[in-house]
């Protein structure tokens, strides 16, 4: 990962990167000196200023989106900037995701952790797709998973050639245009956190982050720790405050996937975040609102497990403002 600043801002989000997260976390003082870096070593991840001593940000990442297209493009930028910035740079560089200043060290690494976990997804997309013997010539793939910002285009970046995915596609756009909560139900490997992206990117929310959580194989400690934060001292281990996706996502969308995997007792908690959008960290007597889009995501069927009272039923009902069913890959041949 490269970060290119000229301002020392960076350099709490820089440590926490590299001790939190594990990542090998570079720095650039000038966009000369990111360019570079990246001719020098692999770099999947760059996060630039969008102003630079004397330089654009966005000329710099205009240059990688052409010179290095494989990588990445985060812009950082400041609070009173208005929506041209957002426009300009989108055009120009394809930004696939902003950060807005004061940078929080935890916001940055959740957004990078899920960034390069997209990628990862992107990857394996393509792998699968070309087992199915899909070729990016063929008119049943618009291209590969991107990279860059998805445009208006991004609901073609599924694979699809039935009518029926064509149908949900259409009320994943219509889905867009609301703030209303989301629940996609379809197998594993179905393209339900590709469909989730490419209905942030097309949303109201697009310029604030999208998250991602799975909800399997945790305990509702940690998981709460996730998606709510704690404070210093809540538990063992924890050893300063966290965030949590729900604030760190402010503004925009956090997909939950495996939502199905989720105990009782979080089932209530999370519906009352639904209810009343604040969330209490743990350790914490206090509670922040927080403006988020949930989109939710089961590979079993929440009807049937609704029936036989293995999940809430006001929960299910509030998730699904819109329901979106995605067929399997063998069906959309």
């Amino acid at each position: 990962m490269l970060a290119v600043t000229d301002v020392e801002e960076w350099q709490p989000s820089v440590l926490e990167l590299t001790e939190a997260y594990g990542y090998r976390v570079l720095t650039a003082t000038s966009s000369k000196r990111a360019l570079q870096l990246a001719d020098e070593t692999n770099i999947d991840l760059v996060v630039s200023e969008a102003e630079l001593d004397g330089e654009d940000g966005v000329h710099l990442l205009e240059q990688y989106r052409t010179a290095h297209p494989e990588v990445t493009r985060i812009l950082v930028r400041g609070g009173l900037d208005d929506h041209t910035l957002v426009r300009d740079a989108a055009d120009r560089a394809a930004i696939y995701q902003y950060l807005r200043k004061p940078l929080d060290s935890e916001q940055v690494g959740l957004v990078a952790k899920r960034t390069l976990e997209a990628r990862e997804l992107g990857r394996r997309h393509r792998l699968l797709s070309r087992e199915l013997k899909l070729s990016e010539d063929s008119p049943v793939w618009a291209g590969h998973m991107a990279t860059s910002a998805p445009t208006s285009q991004s609901f073609e970046k599924l694979v699809f050639a039935s009518a029926a995915m064509s149908e949900i596609c259409e009320l994943a756009r219509r889905a867009a245009k609301t703030h209303l909560p989301i629940l996609i139900q379809g197998e594993t490997g179905t393209g339900k956190e590709l469909l989730a992206r490419a209905v942030h990117y097309r949303s109201e929310r697009r310029q604030a982050p999208l998250l991602v959580q799975n909800c399997g194989g945790l305990p509702d400690e940690l998981l709460h720790s996730e998606l709510f934060g704690h404070k210093r001292g809540a538990f063992t281990g924890a050893v300063s405050d966290r965030l949590g996706l729900f604030r760190a996502a402010d503004g925009g969308t956090v997909f939950l996937d495996e939502i199905s995997e989720l105990s009782p007792s979080f089932q209530v908690s999370l519906l009352r975040f639904l209810q009343e959008g604040e969330v209490k960290p743990l350790g914490s007597d206090d509670t922040v609102v927080c403006d988020v889009r949930i989109i939710a995501a089961s590979n079993r069927k929440l009807e049937e497990m609704v029936a036989r009272r293995e999940f809430r039923s006001d929960l299910y009902y509030r998730l699904k403002g819109f329901e979106l069913h995605v067929p399997p890959l063998r069906e959309r041949r």
